[in-house]
């Protein structure tokens, strides 16, 4: 609870995602912590690989393959979902070897039951590939049809769909509603198959909007009224936003507060606008490098622009393999670097860095 005394919508605590593959252990979302005020907007940024997507698949109980752990505190509106589930499975490194207990059945089946009251009312999730996530075998309507169904239990909607969707419609700015409802996926644009998807989120008046990469598959011109469309909506309907981007312009754009996400762990988290907009604002090197990239320059990274978590050690800083400022510092203190994992710190007001030398 903040200070103000008001509860956050979503609070995670220390969440870890860990795959267990071939004897190598992926380390995808790795001790992460962060919060969702009522009406606040949460960004979380970094490369592909990062971890961003998998943190709220993990948050939803949507992984699509079987995760070998996942453990941590998530709480919404101040009720722990995760509740008993810690002990269904642990990792542990002894003497150089990983050594995993599991019983993944129980604890999909138990976080299931448990998030299932919250999926698509307190919290919704836009993906990033419409068309993946659309069904190409039902129409529109069936589509919404069903969606409104599981919302409402099973009853049927008695006629009610048209009351229902026609304002939403209208508030997504479809022009030809009943076209667009009879329509297949493959007959929609790029641009109407996301505000399709905005539609699916929106039907159970959720309190919390989780945007993952929204925008990717679309050209920069849909993009832009995409995007428009998703801060007029939110301001209407007073939602809170969690939104995942690699994109800063978009990010800076949407949210108040940013994380950004290195090999499963947040580096940085600050307000966007100082973080982002006024490169300055930035003392990790981290999102420094993600700026200059993003500025046209050249970054440290040379594997095509995605992280590998495989195999990801627990020991020292996980960026210190592509740091300038490590290569810069004396020896000794370069070792720090590579035998201590630096905490998430508080270093001014908003402002939380992971970074043995914040400071330079």
């Amino acid at each position: 609870m903040d200070t103000n005394g008001k509860t956050p919508i979503l609070q995670v605590q220390d969440l870890k995602t860990y795959y267990f593959k071939e004897h190598e252990l992926i380390r995808c979302v790795d001790g992460i912590s962060f919060e969702v005020m009522p009406g606040g907007r949460m960004g979380i940024a970094g490369e592909s690989g990062s971890g961003k997507t998998q943190t709220v698949l993990s948050i939803m109980g949507l992984n699509e393959s079987t995760p070998g752990m996942i453990s941590g505190e998530i709480h919404i509106n101040g009720n722990q979902i995760t509740d008993g589930l810690q002990n269904l499975s642990r990792v542990e490194e002894r003497d150089g070897h990983i050594f995993v207990t599991k019983d993944v059945a129980a604890w999909q089946r138990i976080y299931e039951r448990n998030i299932k009251p919250h999926r698509g009312k307190t919290l919704s999730m836009v993906f990033q590939e419409p068309r993946s996530s659309l069904s190409p075998y039902f129409t529109i309507r069936e589509q919404l049809e069903e969606t409104l169904s599981s919302l409402l239990n099973g009853s049927r909607l008695n006629g009610g769909f048209e009351q229902l969707v026609m304002p939403l419609f209208e508030r997504l700015k479809f022009r030809n509603s009943k076209q667009i409802l009879s329509a297949y996926p493959h007959q929609l644009s790029g641009g109407e198959s996301q505000r399709i998807m905005l539609a699916l989120a929106l039907l159970g008046e959720p309190q919390l909007l989780i945007a993952d990469e929204p925008t990717t598959q679309l050209d920069a011109l849909t993009q832009f009224h995409v995007v428009n469309l998703f801060d007029s909506i939110l301001r209407e309907k007073q939602l809170s936003l969690l939104f995942i981007s690699h994109n800063l312009a978009l990010v800076a754009h949407l949210v108040d507060t940013v994380c950004i996400m290195y090999r499963g762990r947040i580096v940085e988290k600050g307000p966007a606008k100082a973080l982002i907009t006024s490169g300055s604002g930035s003392a990790h090197p981290y999102t420094r490098e993600l700026l200059n990239v993003f500025n046209g320059g050249r970054g440290q990274n040379r594997n095509g622009g995605y992280i590998s978590n495989a195999g990801a050690s627990s020991k020292g800083c996980r960026y210190q393999h592509r740091c300038d400022l490590k290569r810069r510092l004396d020896p000794g203190l370069g070792r720090r670097c590579e035998n201590e994992s630096p905490s998430l710190d508080k270093i001014s007001k908003d402002h939380w860095v992971a970074c043995w030398h914040k400071e330079r």
